[in-house]
């Protein structure tokens, strides 16, 4: 969904933030099929990283809607 809203609104940010959710994803599934690690119970890292990508996102999320406002008709 973040993919498809940084092509329709043309922000880098939102293309920027969605590379670092896709290497999250790589992340997450490289812990799930334990090849990055071995018999995780604690994830602490997590404590950093889940508020850094909201963060991001929520940045994201204003620099499509600030693209997109001013790429409607009518403005000027």
């Amino acid at each position: 969904m973040l993919a498809a809203l940084s092509l329709w609104s043309g922000s880098r940010t939102a293309w920027v933030v969605t590379a670092l959710w896709v290497l999250y994803l790589g992340y997450e599934v490289g812990i799930h099929f334990e090849v990055l690690c071995n018999d995780c119970v604690r994830r602490s890292e997590m404590y950093v990283v889940y508020p850094l990508l909201a963060l991001a996102t929520a940045a994201a999320a204003v620099q499509i809607y600030v693209h997109a406002r001013s790429r409607r008709p009518g403005r000027g």
